[in-house]
């Protein structure tokens, strides 16, 4: 009728209800769960044709402070702060996404070394480590140039309770600094299909 008032439908299922409708106070077409139109949202469209997903699995972590690594071996880098988790699903005690559901995970790391020495033989190497699989960024560094920044993108396939985590290797050094910082070292990621 034009009034100024939410429209809604109800689905009135055994378990759960879900509704679709109208929130006339933000003029956004929403689908959501429950019957209250705008409680919980999973789908919002406004007026421009945003689509938004409110409750998507989508995640920010960086390390704090500068982390020290000891010897050539691969060490977890210490994602401890949030930077956002929009679904609780990356635990900063042991810097490990948790995928809520089966689909596939657009992951993106970038980390900043400082002391992996370069030369013939030394080479940095960033790993976003999965349950099913590791992608990697391998560069050697330039003799003398002991400051390193390595990038990991990936699309990638996950079950729901599969993991994720960031790890750093130095082939040929006794120890080096990973940056902290959320503009040096960080790690997120998003549910995308």
């Amino acid at each position: 009728d034009a009034g100024e008032e939410d429209t809604k439908i109800v689905f009135d299922g055994n378990a759960q209800d879900y509704h679709v409708g109208l929130d006339d106070s933000s003029d956004t077409f929403t689908v959501g769960l429950g019957s209250a139109l705008g409680t919980t949202s999973y789908l919002t469209i406004d007026a421009a044709g945003h689509a938004r997903f409110p409750s998507t699995s989508c995640f920010q972590a960086h390390l704090a402070s500068d982390q020290s690594v000891s010897g050539s071996t691969s060490a977890t880098v210490t994602m401890n702060t949030e930077s956002f988790d929009v679904n609780s699903d990356f635990n900063t005690s042991n810097y490990t996404f948790t995928a809520p559901v089966t689909g596939k995970y657009l992951l993106t790391t970038q980390v900043s070394t400082f002391g992996i020495s370069g030369g013939s033989t030394d080479y940095g190497q960033v790993v976003i480590n999965t349950s099913n699989s590791g992608y990697n960024d391998i560069a050697h560094q330039p003799a003398g140039n002991n400051i390193g920044s390595f990038q990991v993108s990936v699309v990638a396939d996950m079950d729901a309770n599969d993991t994720a985590y960031v790890s750093v290797h130095s082939h040929d050094d006794s120890s080096y600094t990973v940056r902290g910082s959320r503009a040096n070292t960080f790690f997120s990621g998003i549910l995308i299909g």
